[in-house]
């Protein structure tokens, strides 16, 4: 079930921290967000609009986001809709992610945001259980096709209680006592089919994987490795292409 404030009181609350705290700026970090009815939204978006104008972003389902609430979150004054892909391979999502999202779902649902003038911007996982090079060169594509205008990425973290960690005590690729630790830029987990010097260059370079041109593949594979060059490299590719 969904639970959401109605739209006065929502916006009654953004009201006094804008007269109270100066904000200038909302994330809206709730996954269910565009979950809610058109017709909520419809009320929302002209209050919103009027009380608080200011931009914001948020998060949203790709399954949720219709040309409707897209084109409404535009005119609430919405700069970016964040949306989670995490892999670029139907089958894998299926199986291991319980996503049954198709891949052509998920481009339509990026490029309806982009249609109503919103940027986009998408949360990936590479490093997950018995993931291959093959499949991050599928999420690097997924992104491609999506037109995304920005990328979040995090090297996989197996969390307590959820299905993916009990898979990998399971099939021997962590302890389970294993302390989960950091931010997603190092591997907890072993990938037999990638070293972690494999993922955390994957990482370092998945975002100019993603917008640089493919004709550039073979530079930003150099920028992969952890080296002085390669840094600098990575450093300048960057600042060209995200």
């Amino acid at each position: 079930k969904y639970r959401h404030k109605s739209p006065q009181k929502w916006v009654t609350e953004l009201k006094h921290m804008k007269e109270h705290y100066g904000i200038e700026f909302v994330n809206i970090a709730d996954g269910t967000f565009v979950a809610q009815n058109e017709k909520v939204l419809e009320e929302l978006a002209p209050l919103y609009a009027k009380e608080i104008g200011l931009p914001f972003f948020c998060d949203a389902t790709v399954h949720c986001l219709t040309a409707k609430k897209a084109r409404l979150l535009k005119e609430m004054g919405c700069v970016c809709v964040n949306m989670g892909m995490e892999c670029g391979n139907e089958e894998y999502r299926l199986k291991y992610l319980d996503k049954n999202i198709t891949d052509d779902k998920i481009v339509k649902a990026f490029l309806t945001a982009r249609e109503s003038g919103l940027e986009t911007r998408s949360y990936n996982i590479i490093g997950l259980p018995f993931e291959t090079l093959e499949n991050i060169k599928e999420t690097v594509e997924l992104n491609r096709r999506c037109k995304v205008g920005s990328v979040s990425i995090s090297i996989f973290m197996p969390y307590e209680g959820t299905k993916l960690r009990e898979l990998c005590i399971e099939k021997n690729i962590v302890a389970p006592d294993q302390d989960i630790v950091g931010d997603g830029t190092y591997p907890i987990i072993h990938n037999p089919y990638l070293s972690d010097e494999e993922l955390v260059g994957l990482y370092n370079t998945f975002a100019l994987y993603v917008m640089a041109p493919k004709e550039l593949f073979p530079v930003v594979r150099l920028a992969e490795a952890n080296t002085p060059f390669a840094k600098q490299l990575r450093k300048e590719l960057l600042a060209l292409y995200t």
